[in-house]
């Protein structure tokens, strides 16, 4: 198969644009909405999760579980890892 640049290939333009609130209200709406969200904040801690998510992001999901069978890698690999583990380290 021959490489390089294909008539209509690849991402659509604005296929990663996503919509936006702000796009489906108008300002005084949004500042109506704004409001009463910091009041519901006060009271309801799925609302406050929610806004707090939504401001600083998601905190980081632990990684739990059994590992039951070894991890491996090959020499090189093995290698940059152990190199970043002592540097990470000392």
């Amino acid at each position: 198969m021959a490489g390089g640049k294909r008539e209509g290939a690849g991402r659509k333009k604005g296929s990663t644009v996503r919509p936006q609130l702000r796009d489906s209200f108008t300002e005084d709406e949004l500042k109506e909405f704004a409001q009463s969200l910091k009041e519901r904040v006060k009271t309801d801690s799925v609302i406050a999760k929610f806004v707090g998510e939504q401001i600083y992001g998601k905190a980081p999901q632990p990684i739990e579980g059994r590992m039951e069978h070894e991890l491996i890698f090959d020499a090189e690999t093995r290698a940059k890892a152990t190199k970043a583990i002592k540097e990470f380290l000392s």
